[in-house]
């Protein structure tokens, strides 16, 4: 999934074409909704054998990014902490961690296994928890702590996004079947949403989303003070646009195949 992500921005915008900002200086965040249904189709993630039973049939939380107008990221890491490429020229001191676990308990443990399932976790039945003995197995990296949002708060979106989603019916009511690519488009519309449709071949892979981000107060004049984390939701700007790639005006819905017969509660 994060491949495709990342093939789908550098498609977008090979070179960094902005200047990076300390803090906040993105244009606006995308969050990614995804299928699991199709992303477990050829990926052996632990999470994939032993699926949570809401990701089976909904959409989750796939990422949540920070980037400029034309789709590129303001600063993304690799999962051993290095940047990649794009964020080589950003000026931001600020290094990728993992969760901690005063911020996953504070959004709480339970939400995040159900609405934002790590997708690389080695272990299904401990992700994210932070007191597992290799907590860099089963938690995942805060890649976004340029952003403007504490790691508290991005979790929070994260979820609470999720939830305001929801799974609309007409992936519930049509799983396993191809459908009109414009009724998925429509069924983000009636949220206030614009949806970028992301597709591996035939198959819907992940919805796109664009959501603008919080500006600080007049009065919040210390960069410690202001946060840029997201609000509300906005028309995707062209670059965005771009890096959907389902061609068809179908696409189809993949059904869940259950490779274990226990699944993580």
């Amino acid at each position: 999934m994060l491949a495709t992500l990342r093939t789908a921005f550098v498609a977008a915008a090979s070179v960094l074409s902005v200047s990076a900002s300390e803090w906040g200086g993105q244009d606006l965040w995308i969050y990614s909704s995804a299928w699991y249904g199709e992303q477990c189709s050829c990926m052996c993630a632990d999470v994939c054998w032993h699926p949570t039973p809401y990701m089976i049939e909904h959409l989750v939380t796939a990422r949540l990014f920070a980037v400029y107008n034309n789709a590129t990221p303001t600063m993304t890491f690799m999962a051993d902490g290095t940047p990649q490429l794009l964020a080589a020229s950003s000026t931001c001191a600020k290094k990728p961690a993992l969760f901690s676990k005063p911020a996953i308990d504070a959004v709480g443990r339970a939400k995040l296994i159900q609405y934002f399932p790590f997708e690389f976790t080695k272990n299904a039945n401990a992700m994210w928890d932070a007191t597992y003995a290799k907590p860099n197995q089963v938690v995942p990296l805060f890649d976004q702590p340029c952003a403007g949002a504490m790691e508290q708060e991005f979790l929070g979106a994260a979820v609470q996004i999720a939830k305001y989603i929801g799974t609309p019916a007409v992936f519930t009511n049509n799983i396993g079947k191809t459908i009109p690519k414009q009724d998925i488009v429509d069924a983000f519309a009636a949220l206030g949403l614009d949806a970028v449709l992301v597709c591996r071949g035939d198959a819907l892979f992940e919805v796109f989303t664009c959501w603008g981000k919080n500006e600080p107060f007049q009065y919040q004049s210390d960069a410690a003070d202001q946060r840029f984390g997201p609000a509300m939701p906005i028309a995707c700007p062209p670059g965005v646009v771009a890096t959907g790639n389902c061609k068809n005006e179908t696409v189809s819905i993949t059904k869940f195949v259950i490779r274990n017969t226990t699944s993580i509660a």
